[in-house]
């Protein structure tokens, strides 16, 4: 298991979870669909309601370009 280009889907290694509180808890699992990883909490972003389609449409900075 692990990541490949061609054919992971990013759902198996991310997920965002919503609170009671109106935050999102972003999850990663380095194994994707396998069983020898659980996913972890990696941040907690307050007063945000994204889905992870939404956050992963966001426009990054190339620092190369």
């Amino acid at each position: 298991m692990g990541w490949s280009d061609s054919s992971s889907n990013v759902n198996y290694f991310v997920k965002v979870d919503h609170t009671a509180d109106g935050d999102i808890v972003l999850s990663i699992d380095r194994y994707g669909t396998g069983t020898a990883y659980s996913s972890a909490q990696l941040v907690t972003l307050e007063g945000v309601n994204v889905s992870l389609e939404e956050l992963l449409q966001q426009p990054h900075q190339n620092p190369t370009a």
